[in-house]
């Protein structure tokens, strides 16, 4: 007995180590060093600012004479707010625009300012950030918190407002949000009178295109705005005509894709899913053709001085997604255990997030089709067992394979530690050959499992 006490007492002390939470991983960016001396200058947290180029423009140096969204920077600060920095620094607004370092610092000057006033850090930078709007802002507050490591109101535990509250907008999966009347003309045009679609990238953020279309000094503005994550927002109506391609404004649809057209990176599926969508329905409704010759980017439309959405641009992709012809089906097993040599468990369900749901056969296969390309979650529940949600990337058309592993449900109803199932989800050791699982403690210091063997140990040993 004392040796069995002996081990378990190795067991803890070899083991608590790993079930202490590890330490968040150093985000790294390449505008840092401007971050970190604008940071030590201003007085403007380093997070804040890090946060805030985050959400303004992932990062991306932002060419203002390019930007659909007014944007300059890697802060992607709109024109009056260069003009503000201006001010404040004594800078000209070109060098705010078109330095790195300036940018970086024209921002931190504008929170500082805005902290001053007694705004929050947050109210700072949305203000910076010329974000409004109650939606806009808790998307906003979203994106520049996934990248703060730094506990507090920098990291907002509460948004004020749901992303996706907008009355609906004329396609049924975009929100409404008008653009400033002055940046568009009163078309009234009808079925007839839409010829063409086109296809432009934002060179900024979904929610700094969004503010600048409502900015009345912008002049400018389109009917659709789509996310990388695929939400859409109308700001113009389909009758109306947007300013957006010149020449072709008066026959044409404009729609807006947040992303840079340098950044090969910039377009993900879930964008170009949601964009063919839309496109289709308007192909649709105007009995415009789906070809090339009418689904055109701004860079085609005569006279353009843009060059979006630029080399990256998946267009044979892309078309194929608006005619529909791209299609994949998702196959698998749900098995218990084991993948591979587990026995299939049937009745299981497998739900997407798309909501689309299949019901496992008597050897646990299922099958999902008619799925366009996307990234889904893939949620496989059965009674008795824990139910497991996962992602499944789908990139092109034909059968995708996805199975699943579920693990017995735990027993329940009694106190016999032998019912605790040593596969069930819970957390994990490792890292130096403790294979030990078990639940942790409140702090997350010691395995629980290996604490009642212990104790049954030394009852015993009485």
């Amino acid at each position: 007995m004392r040796k069995v006490v002996l081990v378990l007492l190795a067991m803890l002390a070899g083991c608590g180590a790993p079930f202490e939470e590890s330490a968040k991983p150093e985000v790294v960016t390449p505008f840092d060093a401007e971050y970190r001396a604008a940071s030590e200058e201003l007085g403007v947290p380093f997070e804040l600012l890090r946060g805030m180029g985050a959400a303004q423009s992932a990062h991306h140096r932002i060419d203002a004479s390019r930007s659909e969204s007014g944007q300059a920077g890697v802060m992607g600060l709109q024109p009056d707010a260069i003009a503000e920095a201006s001010r404040l620094l004594g800078l000209p607004e070109e060098t705010i625009a078109n330095d790195d370092l300036a940018n970086v610092r024209a921002a931190a000057a504008l929170v500082a300012d805005r902290r001053l006033r007694s705004e929050t850090w947050n109210g700072a930078a949305l203000a910076a950030a010329g974000i409004t709007g109650e939606d806009l802002r808790a998307r906003w507050l979203l994106k520049y918190a996934k990248h703060l490591k730094s506990a507090g109101e920098l990291v907002p535990n509460d948004l004020v407002g749901a992303v996706g509250s907008a009355a609906a907008g004329e396609y049924p999966d975009a929100v409404w949000v008008p653009a400033y009347s002055g940046n568009y003309a009163n078309g009234s045009r009808g079925l007839d009178d839409v010829t063409h679609v086109v296809i432009h990238d934002i060179e900024g953020s979904y929610e700094g295109a969004i503010s600048w279309f409502q900015n009345p000094s912008s002049n400018v503005s389109a009917h659709y705005v789509i996310a990388n994550e695929g939400d859409i927002t109308q700001m113009v109506l389909e009758e109306d005509i947007g300013w957006h391609c010149g020449n072709w404004n008066s026959q044409t649809i404009g729609i807006e894709h947040e992303g840079y057209a340098s950044d090969p990176n910039s377009y993900p599926e879930t964008m170009y899913v949601s964009s063919a969508a839309l496109t289709r329905y308007l192909t649709d409704k105007y009995s415009i053709p789906r070809t090339r010759d009418y689904i055109v980017g701004h860079v085609e439309v005569p006279g353009a001085t843009h060059t979006d959405p630029g080399p990256y641009w998946e267009w044979d992709h892309y078309m194929d997604l608006v005619g529909g012809a791209v299609e994949a089906t998702l196959v698998g097993y749900v098995r218990e255990d084991d993948i591979f040599d587990g026995p299939g468990i049937p009745g299981a369900t497998v739900a997407l997030s798309n909501g689309r749901t299949a019901t496992t056969d008597a050897d646990g296969y299922y099958e999902i089709g008619e799925l366009v390309p996307a990234t889904y979650t893939v949620t496989a529940s059965a009674d008795g067992y824990e139910t497991v949600v996962s992602d499944k990337a789908i990139e092109a058309s034909g059968t995708w394979w996805k199975s699943v592993a579920l693990t017995a449900s735990p027993a329940t109803g009694d106190d016999d530690d032998d019912d605790v199932n040593p596969t069930s989800n819970k957390a994990h050791g490792g890292g130096n050959g403790c294979s030990v699982t078990a639940t942790t403690s409140a702090s997350g210091a010691f395995p629980l499992a290996a604490l009642a063997l212990l104790a049954r140990a030394l009852r015993r040993r009485k």
